[in-house]
């Protein structure tokens, strides 16, 4: 594959629309109060009701496996919203709840390409588990990496 112009100055818009991977929805158990309040959330937020769904994942959860659930999911509203630096502290945060380690060293990766720090990207991507990504996804990002 020929290295394109694309790749050599990314275009942030067109990174993130290129490499952004939306969270898979997932079961959440807790509190009824809680899991409601956070089922609306996650709602609000597939619909991309980001500024509404903002104050229920930054809201105190009942429990700590509610808690990493809001982070995950603010990280990615931080994400969306160009708040890159707290959403790489959130990404890092979540890096050792086993369950979101390889989305959140991925969206790592993202946020030092977004922040043109290339070498940070590519160190990231080295940890990555590549078995989570589809081929044409991890000629994307290498693309990038370039």
């Amino acid at each position: 594959m020929g290295k394109s112009v694309l790749f050599t100055t990314p275009n942030n818009e067109k990174l993130r629309a290129d490499l952004y991977i939306k969270p898979q929805a997932e079961a959440t158990r807790g509190a009824i109060s809680d899991t409601l309040t956070l089922t609306k959330a996650i709602d609000l937020f597939d619909r991309n009701h980001l500024t509404e769904a903002l104050p229920f994942f930054q809201a105190p959860a009942f429990n700590d496996s509610l808690q990493t659930l809001s982070n995950r999911y603010l990280a990615h509203i931080y994400l969306r919203t160009e708040k890159l630096t707290l959403a790489d502290s959130l990404f890092t945060s979540l890096e050792n709840a086993s369950n979101y380690h390889t989305e959140a060293l991925y969206n790592r990766m993202l946020i030092a390409l977004l922040l043109h720090k290339k070498e940070e990207a590519r160190r990231i991507f080295k940890l990555l588990d590549k078995s989570q990504f589809s081929e044409a996804q991890l000629k994307k990002v290498e693309g990038y990496l370039r």
